[in-house]
């Protein structure tokens, strides 16, 4: 309306650019949550338009904000090199404002790109901050998220004790906080780990655990990962009618699912606590 056009051209030119970038990235994040590849590539166009109306106005929080959710679309759409500098850029930002909170998330994205592309030892650097970062405010399941991610940079250099032992603590972490997703996803990983060790049966029992907490938050994606992944222990056995029922539970668990898929719920709840105005 002719009203609203008046006050928007009374507004100060940094607010106005604020606002078209707080737009942009409104329809960006909403695009990037539909799990649709299509959506997730359209998304980006906005993120940048979103992050160069912030720039212009000044915002370096939601700069912060934008390069970080951009980060975690292009991670999902299979990028590696192209997040790694952006979740640094995010980083940054992060840090010159002082926010720690948000800082110990940034780093554990970053480290997790990092490890995507071979850059380990900066990856556990990354980890080692974000872990500090992290207790001193006593997130108990931010710690955990990150030993989590630990795990997975441990893993690639083939220090699987050190991987046990982060997933380990995570576990311990997770135990006092109560039943979730990344609970389960938890006791999958230290699951899987365990039986390469040839503790089959403790192996066996955390993948069981895992499966019952998929239940009980009636989740899909994580019934089906359980169950598929009880089914290779079984058939690494040599016992293949149990590992064919555990497989054809997956094929419905799976099925059920759809296309969705469980991944980063987590952290991109959590990051939503770190926006800036």
């Amino acid at each position: 309306s002719s009203v609203t056009g008046v006050q928007t051209c009374a507004l100060p030119i940094w607010e106005r650019s604020c606002q078209r970038g707080l737009l942009a990235r409104n329809e960006a994040w909403a695009l990037s949550e539909t799990l649709r590849a299509e959506n997730r590539k359209k998304s980006i166009p906005l993120f940048e338009e979103a992050l160069a109306e912030f720039e212009r106005c000044g915002s370096k929080g939601w700069q912060a904000q934008v390069l970080e959710e951009m980060s975690d679309t292009l991670m999902y759409m299979g990028e590696r090199a192209r997040p790694l500098g952006l979740y640094k850029r995010g980083s940054a930002l992060r840090r010159e404002l002082g926010e720690e909170r948000a800082l110990g998330i940034s780093l554990t994205d970053m480290g997790l790109a990092a490890t995507d592309v071979g850059e380990v030892k900066e990856a556990l650097a990354w980890f080692e901050e974000a872990l500090r970062l992290k207790e001193k405010y006593g997130d108990r399941h931010a710690v955990a998220m990150t030993l989590n991610s630990t795990a997975t940079a441990f893993r690639y250099l083939g220090q699987q004790d050190k991987a046990i032992a982060a997933l380990e603590q995570a576990l311990g972490l997770l135990r006092a906080e109560g039943k979730s997703v990344t609970m389960a996803n938890v006791l999958a990983r230290l699951g899987s780990e365990i039986f390469e060790t040839g503790r089959y049966q403790e192996g066996i029992a955390l993948l069981a655990e895992s499966l019952q907490i998929a239940e009980e938050l009636n989740n899909p994606d994580l019934k089906g990962s359980a169950t598929a992944t009880l089914g290779m222990f079984y058939s690494a056995l040599g016992d293949m009618e149990r590992a064919r029922q555990y497989w054809e539970d997956a094929g419905r668990h799976f099925a059920a699912a759809g296309n969705r898929s469980a991944v980063a719920s987590d952290r991109k709840s959590t990051r939503l606590n770190s926006r800036h105005t």
